[in-house]
């Protein structure tokens, strides 16, 4: 078996599509022969190349999978749990192939577009909803800024209310996709100091004279996780009209964010699930055609993977629980930073093994390996260093420990 067979191997159905239903099952098995047939082929270039493709995004649209509304249950916490899990799965099947492509439909599902769908107004949620999930508009999440990250007590981006809206200044750092998605989601505060924050829709195919400019530049040189290019953002005086305004200033904004930011965690955790497994996969495989069954070399790699194999199916089990924690209302963050930090930091001992498992071939560009090992180490930083999130998780633990 030569590795560029290992690489394009057919994912199996997983059991979890018995509990989703017949459309969602039958979505799934479509996502996994896309997966298979389309995005595959392209995983390599678009890792060399830190690009996914206008074409190719056209074909994830035309898939269904932006905007995906599947199973969406409106009178409960972020459409149910059954649909938690499908988009969860979705991810996960796409992550055995390209974690970038995964992270992609990701964020137009989970994030920003869960805040769109509960907090907007009918006419603007409808309307970008839409356009979403068409593929004529992306959405952006823009938050962290620069030299103070995530700490939002210290973010100085500002919106200053005015006549018909707000005007938006301010800076933010590491805006995923921000050059390519015209429609950013803008956490601000009406002043420096203060302890609210609200969330403005920042249409820039929509800006017109007088209304402010946007300024993106500075796109990562990153190891991991290309194709979507993260960015710095300025924002000049851009005016948001109030129709746009998807969280008004208070004190629970915040909590709201993060209620759907959550989700965003979650979804990484399937990702990290998903790249996992296929470098089990690739490494079994590969050893195997290679190794006579039962020489010490098969052994011990069937030795290295097992216990790995055993984790990773505990991983799956945490991820589920905290996917009906979320589901369910949880507002402490403490399950998805849990499923977030355990997926991210078995990924990169799941991948690293399989390189090690898989010799030369595995550190070169012959196998997916290297670029899975790659996309691992990004994911124990990106939305949430494991470090942080151990933390939320220790500010819970009277409760956890029920």
């Amino acid at each position: 078996m030569t590795p560029l067979a290992v690489q394009q191997r057919p994912v199996a159905a997983d059991p979890v599509d018995e509990a989703l239903g017949t459309d969602a099952a039958a979505f799934l098995e479509s996502v996994r022969r896309f997966t298979r047939e389309r995005v595959a082929p392209l995983a390599g270039l678009i890792d060399r190349s830190d690009e996914i493709g206008t074409e190719l995004f056209a074909e994830i649209a035309r898939q269904g999978l932006f905007a995906n509304s599947l199973g969406y249950r409106a009178d409960q916490p972020h459409g149910g749990p059954e649909r938690v899990r499908f988009l969860l799965a979705v991810l996960e099947g796409l992550a055995r192939v390209s974690p970038s492509v995964a992270k992609a439909v990701m964020d137009q599902n989970l994030g920003q577009i869960g805040m769109l769908r509960e907090y907007a107004g009918s006419d603007l949620r409808e309307h970008y909803l839409g356009a979403i999930r068409t593929g004529e508009k992306q959405a952006a999440f823009a938050m962290s800024e620069p030299q103070t990250g995530s700490n939002v007590a210290r973010f100085t981006t500002v919106a200053t209310p005015v006549e018909g809206g707000y005007r938006i200044s301010g800076e933010k750092d590491w805006i995923t996709g921000a050059a390519r998605r015209t429609v950013h989601f803008v956490v601000a505060k009406p002043a420096p100091g203060s302890r609210e924050v609200g969330l403005f829709l920042v249409d820039r195919s929509r800006l017109g004279a007088g209304d402010g400019t946007v300024e993106i530049d500075d796109r990562k040189e990153k190891l991991g996780l290309r194709g979507l290019g993260e960015f710095h953002v300025r924002y000049h005086d851009v005016f948001v009209p109030v129709e746009q305004v998807v969280i008004g200033f208070d004190r629970t904004s915040l909590r709201r964010i993060m209620r759907h930011y959550n989700g965003k965690r979650l979804g990484q955790s399937a990702i990290c699930l998903g790249l996992s497994k296929s470098a089990l996969r690739t490494a079994f495989d590969y050893a195997s055609a290679r190794l006579p069954a039962g020489s010490p070399g098969h052994l011990a790699m069937q030795s290295t993977l097992a216990p790995l194999v055993g984790e990773l199916r505990a991983a799956q089990s945490l991820v589920d629980w905290a996917a009906g924690e979320w589901a369910g209302g949880d507002e402490t963050g403490a399950p998805s930073a849990m499923a977030k930090y355990v997926t991210g930091e078995l990924a990169q001992r799941v991948t690293n093994a399989a390189a090690q498992v898989c010799g030369a071939n595995g550190l070169s560009d012959k196998m997916p390996l290297v670029r899975l090992m790659r996309d691992a180490r990004m994911l124990t930083v990106a939305g949430g260093a494991s470090e942080v999130l151990r933390g939320t998780v220790a500010q819970h633990l009277d409760r956890l420990l029920d």
